[in-house]
Parts: C-alpha cells; structure tokens; sequence
C-alpha cells in the first residue's frame, strides 16, 4: 500500500513499481493538439519525487519526465494511445485503448 511514483497515467519511463514510498508528490504539465480528423498528438513534461515523510520533499531527489504520445480517437472520448516517455537514464513505450483520465 506504498505510493507509487510510476506508472502508465505519470512519469511514463520509469519502470512500474521501481520507485515507492510513503509519500509521493508529482506534477505534470500536458499539451494536447489536435492534428486532423481522427488523429491527435500529446506532448508532456514532469517531475516527482518520492520519500519516507513529507518533511524531506525539500531535499528529496527530485526525478525529470517528458515525452510524447499519439491519439487516435477509435470512437468518442475513446482513444487509442501510443506514448513514449523518458526520464533519467530510462525510457518507455505505452499502449492503451481509452484515455490518461
């Protein structure tokens, strides 16, 4: 019942399960942009960092993400997704059918 810093919806490269913890704090800024038709791409950008007590996010080691995904909407508010993520000395790939939230 640890937090988890990694997985397919934040820090996308980091191996699930590789970082966890007590407690956990993340942000993520997203740009999604609709291409043509049916087809879209997402581009986003992180960081996270996962420690033992809230007091020591101050100097906790402090992780980086980016990466960039395809849609394509399959039917309304369904997508198929297809990322690439990266964080430090990691990469990976994900594919889904519906969407991050």
């Amino acid at each position: 019942m640890l937090s988890q810093l990694d997985d397919n919806k934040r820090m996308r490269g980091y191996f699930f399960g590789q970082y966890r913890d007590k407690d956990m704090l993340s942000a993520q800024l997203e740009y999604r942009l609709h291409l043509v038709g049916r087809h879209g791409m997402v581009f986003w950008a992180g960081t996270g960092a996962i420690t033992d007590s809230v007091g020591q996010f101050d100097t906790a080691h402090w992780l980086p993400n980016a990466g960039v995904g395809y849609r394509f909407e399959f039917k309304p508010r369904v997508n198929v997704r297809f990322d690439v993520g990266a964080g430090r000395d990691t990469a990976g790939v994900y594919f889904q059918l519906n969407e991050a939230f």
